[in-house]
């Protein structure tokens, strides 16, 4: 007889050690439809670019703050692990908001990061709608001539 007494775990067909919990990572189940809805958006920005409809400075805005937004959220995932000081909730959504709400959906799900928490999930998500309207609207003939002040 084994010094050890085990048993089988049916459901994942692997041995548990009794009196050892069996730690069992939950895949990363990973939502498309925010980051293809990212994708798609900083395709059309860029397009939106190459068919002069908007300046290169806004399209530079929308990718260096989506960046910066992916790097925070990062940095704020790896803050979280080691139980370290961590970013404000005020300030990723405001990096979402100001044009990184991309760089922040992709982060969410392949970074598995602030992608269950309820409430901070409302607030993205109206952030990413009123931003998507601003840019809507930058793009609509009045949005034009104030771009065309600006740039």
């Amino acid at each position: 007889m084994s010094k050890y007494l085990y048993s089988l775990n049916s459901d994942s067909n692997k041995i548990n050690f009794l009196g050892v919990k069996l730690k069992i990572k939950p895949v990363k189940n990973i939502s498309k439809f925010s980051v293809y809805l990212s994708i798609t958006f900083i395709i059309l920005i860029t397009f939106s670019y190459v068919i002069d409809m908007l300046p290169l400075k806004l399209l530079l805005l929308y990718l260096g703050t989506s960046f910066i937004t992916f790097i925070a959220y990062a940095v704020d995932k790896s803050k979280a692990q080691r139980g370290a000081w961590r970013i404000k909730e005020n300030t990723l959504h405001m990096l979402a908001l100001i044009g990184g709400w991309p760089g922040a959906a992709i982060a969410q799900q392949q970074l598995r990061h602030k992608s269950q928490k309820t409430q901070f999930r409302i607030v993205f998500w109206l952030t990413t709608v009123i931003n998507i309207a601003a840019f809507s609207w930058l793009i609509s003939p009045q949005g034009a001539q104030l771009l065309g002040l600006i740039a």
